[in-house]
């Protein structure tokens, strides 16, 4: 086994956003996993809870304001192929409700 350095651990947030008429998640492609569909979130700032992460971040990324319900799933993932660079994730998944704001898109491709 190879050994590989890494930065203490990473932890991350992501909001599963529901459309309540159509049922439709919210993803969003990220490049710094190699372009793939990725939940809105990021990183869970010291002396944040999961929840002021959630709502902070979906803020940032989208400008919508959104409610966090519950946490649907948590894991980690150590040294994805898909990510830019080494790291090792702990994260936590919450559902949570719209309500309100406007979605913001990066015109980037």
């Amino acid at each position: 086994m190879t050994e590989t350095k890494f930065p203490k651990g990473i932890e991350l947030v992501g909001g599963v956003i529901i459309e309540n008429d159509t049922g439709e998640i919210l993803l969003a492609r990220d490049i710094k996993w190699n372009n793939k569909w990725t939940l809105p979130g990021g990183h869970i700032e010291a002396g944040e809870t999961i929840e002021e992460a959630l709502v902070r971040e979906v803020k940032e990324e989208l400008g919508i304001n959104v409610e966090p319900m519950g946490i649907v799933s948590f894991g980690q993932l150590i040294n994805s192929r898909d990510y830019h660079r080494p790291a090792h994730f702990i994260f936590f998944d919450l559902a949570c409700r719209y309500k309100g704001g406007d979605i913001k898109l990066d015109k980037k491709s």
